[in-house]
């Protein structure tokens, strides 16, 4: 289960299977989050979560499998068109909506405290931007591996 690269090979599922399947590596982020959630809770010995957070951390983690599925499943006609790259920013915008939401029910953060929220945005978009331009620059690498590889290949062909 990646994050950036769990293409389908299944031709033949729908989009209410395809929205399964990313409900449920959703529920696995979820729990992993949960489980994190839980032992910073018996490690500060106070009450860390509650009920608003926990629902925030179940909808953010399976919002997160969902929207993973749309944005990244090649058997998508219209979204396989799409550049790699305005795949991941999709993926990483409509996502960004979700956590801003959910931090905001869960009360991530003091939902007064407006310096902490433009920390989150500034620093969600930034992490967003490099991941996005690492992620394109290893593509073009890889890409340039492979043509390199194809005319080599094409060489001995000929020979």
């Amino acid at each position: 289960m990646g994050f950036y690269f769990a293409e389908s090979s299944h031709e033949k599922n729908n989009a209410f299977t395809r929205m399964l399947r990313g409900a449920a590596q959703g529920c696995v982020l979820a729990v992993v989050m949960l489980v994190v959630g839980v032992l910073l809770d018996y490690v500060m010995k106070g009450s860390f979560l509650h009920n608003n957070l926990i629902a925030s951390i179940i909808v953010a983690g399976v919002a997160g499998g969902i929207l993973q599925e749309f944005w990244f499943d090649y058997d998508t006609k219209i979204l396989a068109s799409l550049h790699y790259t305005l795949r991941i920013l999709g993926f990483g915008l409509s996502y960004f909506v979700v956590l801003f939401g959910c931090a905001w029910f869960g009360m991530w953060l003091p939902v007064t405290n407006i310096a902490a929220w433009v920390t989150f945005v500034i620093l969600y978009l930034l992490i967003l931007a490099m991941h996005t331009i690492v992620i394109n620059a290893a593509f073009k690498k890889q890409g340039g591996t492979y043509v390199e590889q194809l005319e080599e290949y094409r060489k001995h062909q000929d020979k």
